[in-house]
Protein backbone atom coordinates (compact mmCIF):
# COMPACT_ATOMS: atom_id res chain seq x y z
CA UNK A 1 0.00 0.00 0.00
CA UNK A 2 1.28 2.92 -0.61
CA UNK A 3 0.37 6.68 -1.80
CA UNK A 4 -0.02 8.21 -5.79
CA UNK A 5 3.02 10.14 -5.53
CA UNK A 6 5.02 7.16 -5.17
CA UNK A 7 3.30 5.16 -7.93
CA UNK A 8 6.25 6.29 -10.80
CA UNK A 9 9.15 4.81 -8.15
CA UNK A 10 7.11 1.21 -7.68
CA UNK A 11 6.45 0.57 -11.07
CA UNK A 12 9.83 1.50 -11.93
CA UNK A 13 10.83 -1.01 -9.12
CA UNK A 14 8.31 -3.88 -10.54
CA UNK A 15 9.88 -3.63 -14.29
CA UNK A 16 13.36 -4.83 -12.55
CA UNK A 17 11.70 -7.94 -12.57
CA UNK A 18 11.00 -9.93 -15.16
CA UNK A 19 8.12 -12.63 -13.68
CA UNK A 20 6.11 -10.43 -11.47
CA UNK A 21 2.23 -10.08 -12.21
CA UNK A 22 0.06 -7.93 -10.22
CA UNK A 23 -3.35 -6.16 -9.77
CA UNK A 24 -3.82 -3.09 -8.48
CA UNK A 25 -6.60 -0.38 -7.17
CA UNK A 26 -6.72 2.69 -6.78
CA UNK A 27 -8.64 4.35 -4.14
CA UNK A 28 -7.71 6.58 -0.99
CA UNK A 29 -4.64 5.10 -1.75
CA UNK A 30 -2.74 2.63 -3.88
CA UNK A 31 -2.78 -0.80 -3.02
CA UNK A 32 -0.93 -3.65 -5.45
CA UNK A 33 -1.49 -7.52 -4.83
CA UNK A 34 1.81 -9.05 -6.22
CA UNK A 35 2.54 -12.79 -7.72
CA UNK A 36 5.97 -13.35 -8.16
CA UNK A 37 8.44 -16.62 -7.32
CA UNK A 38 9.41 -17.20 -3.93
CA UNK A 39 13.25 -16.93 -5.01
CA UNK A 40 12.46 -13.46 -5.38
CA UNK A 41 10.24 -12.28 -2.98
CA UNK A 42 13.49 -11.36 -1.05
CA UNK A 43 14.91 -9.30 -3.59
CA UNK A 44 11.35 -7.44 -4.64
CA UNK A 45 10.65 -7.06 -0.96
CA UNK A 46 14.12 -5.03 -0.09
CA UNK A 47 13.93 -3.15 -3.29
CA UNK A 48 10.25 -1.61 -2.31
CA UNK A 49 11.37 -1.35 1.09
CA UNK A 50 13.73 1.05 0.02
CA UNK A 51 10.93 3.42 -1.36
CA UNK A 52 9.73 5.49 1.99
CA UNK A 53 5.84 5.17 2.53
CA UNK A 54 5.50 1.50 0.87
CA UNK A 55 4.14 -0.59 3.13
CA UNK A 56 4.39 -4.21 2.17
CA UNK A 57 2.22 -7.36 3.87
CA UNK A 58 2.86 -11.03 2.78
CA UNK A 59 -0.03 -13.55 2.82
Amino acid sequence: RFEYVLLNDVMRTLKQFEEVSWEQNFKESCTMKLRIRKSEFQRLHDSLSQIYGVKIEKE
